[in-house]
């Protein structure tokens, strides 16, 4: 195992806004609401200062209506890159949303995204 590539997954939000977390710290994917999916990650810091835990991270990707089902399956599909469409990849990133350059995206169908840091 340990020649055994890590996954990444990627949102590009804005020209300066862009985050990348190891897919081993993905905790959830959730339908929030209609048009939303939700990625929930650990978060990238604590509160060095009380050690104090931080909520989660997430990035949430705005849908078409009625395709939330459609996007997740999409989604771990493109986090299993050993299978699939995107077998062939064999990278060790996915970028599951770039609002600057949509050409990168991995996963069709999603719109737009925003990324959310918790606060301490």
């Amino acid at each position: 195992m340990a020649n055994q590539k890590v996954q990444f997954i990627m949102a590009v939000s804005a020209g300066d806004d862009a985050v990348m977390y190891p897919s081993n710290r993905l905790l959830s994917i959730h339908h929030e609401g209609d048009d939303v999916v939700k990625l929930y990650f650990e978060p990238n810091i604590g509160d060095a200062a009380t050690g104090a835990d931080r909520e989660a991270d997430s990035i949430d990707l705005t849908v078409p209506d009625e395709t939330e089902r459609s996007v997740t399956l999409a989604i771990i599909d493109a986090l299993n890159y050993n299978y699939g469409t995107y077998k062939s990849k064999q990278r060790n990133y996915m970028i599951v949303k770039n609002d600057v350059d949509a050409t990168m995206d991995n996963v069709s169908g999603i719109t737009s995204c925003v990324i959310t840091r918790a606060a301490v």
